[in-house]
């Protein structure tokens, strides 16, 4: 395989990055060390040059959206041509629907994300069916999100020189040999709203807006002690609004992003065990026990082979559908988290919002 990244790497990179995703969330560089007896100088130089280079990012919060009265979707668009410039107006003017991005696949047009309070009506599916009987979209597909899972990379297919190894024909194997893992699945088919105020929102969008950022800078901007900002972090980790943290690890050059829309009957945890085993970071969503979303990242040069293991797993599968993205999503999620009303301590705006777009959909 041929790759601009990875010729930079070696197996001290692979080491250090691989111990920083198993440790807790901006471990010193002196705990690494230990782990790896390797001089923490060395292991601080290596990191920076990987940041420098774009191989890392800082670490990144995962949030649990449905632990804050989020109601999180995914809309994927058959576009209408001759709509296109109204459609992106609608969208770009409604801060609940937070991004979109060009994608082809069955549907020929967008990948929409957008949030919905849990307490009022499906805006969203309302929003659909009316640009669909206007014209301004031809078709569309609607999943929403009730719980996911995060998976990082399976570090196991770096080499002793950093080389990546992995071939899609292992993955071919094991679900032609049912050689995976039996597991029971984590899936919280009714995630309860947790308790949460106006300042964990705020330090929820420092976290995610400003990389790097202290936790003394932040209490700075919050009017907070260090030690405050420190309880609620832990709280919202405790609570499940915080279900992790990412390492932005990204070792190849030329990638594309994948959605695969995937209906089964009933062996949930049989797809689901059989979904893990693709060693890239990937996301695994729950509509619920009959339809789940697959997302992850794959080299370009790799997209063959993930088709070919995709094709084996057909005979387990009801219905699935890709999506390519052609483009990463730009957007602002400060915008999203301004939804909140303070007062209120719930998504306050987003009705407003939602009631404009419907308004000036209807007005065409």
């Amino acid at each position: 395989m041929s790759n601009n990244y990875l010729s930079e790497l070696d197996y001290n990179d692979i080491r250090i990055v691989s111990t920083l995703d198993a440790l807790p969330h901006k471990s010193s560089t002196k705990r690494i060390s230990e782990a790896l007896d390797i001089p923490s100088r060395s292991i601080r130089y290596r990191l920076t040059k990987l940041k420098e280079k774009g191989l890392l990012k800082e670490q990144t919060v995962i949030t649990h959206e449905r632990k804050l009265g989020l109601r999180e979707s995914f809309i994927i668009l058959e576009e209408n041509p001759n709509y296109r410039e109204t459609f992106q107006k609608i969208v770009e003017k409604n801060p609940a629907l937070s991004w979109y991005v060009p994608t082809s696949g069955k549907f020929q047009g967008y990948i929409l994300h957008s949030i919905n309070a849990m307490n009022v009506l499906d805006y969203p599916q309302q929003l659909l069916v009316l640009m669909k009987e206007k014209g301004i979209i031809n078709d569309y597909s609607h999943f929403e999100i009730i719980d996911y899972h995060e998976f990082g990379w399976n570090y196991k297919y770096f080499n002793k020189e950093g080389k990546w190894i992995w071939n899609w024909k292992i993955w071919e194997e094991n679900i032609r040999n049912e050689n995976y893992s039996k597991e029971t699945v984590d899936f919280e088919e009714n995630p309860k709203v947790t308790n949460f105020d106006h300042l964990d929102i705020q330090i929820l969008k420092n976290l995610i807006l400003f990389e790097g950022l202290t936790k003394k800078e932040m209490g700075k901007k919050l009017e907070l002690s260090e030690s405050q900002i420190g309880r609620r972090i832990r709280s919202m980790e405790q609570s499940g609004i915080i279900r992790g943290y990412r390492t932005g690890f990204a070792p190849f050059s030329e990638t594309q992003t994948v959605l695969c829309m995937i209906k089964i009957g009933d062996s949930f945890e049989h797809i689901v065990n059989i979904l893990k085993q693709i060693p890239y970071p990937k996301t695994i969503a729950f509509e619920n026990r009959h339809s789940i979303g697959l997302g992850f990242e794959l080299p370009t040069n790799e997209i063959k082979g993930f088709l070919n293991g995709l094709h084996c797993l057909r005979p387990l599968l009801d219905s699935y559908f890709l999506q390519f993205q052609l483009r990463k999503p730009t957007f602002n999620p400060q915008i999203s988290f301004d939804l909140f009303d303070k007062d209120s301590n719930d998504l306050g705006h987003v009705v407003n919002e939602y009631e404009k777009s419907l308004e000036q959909i209807r007005a065409i």
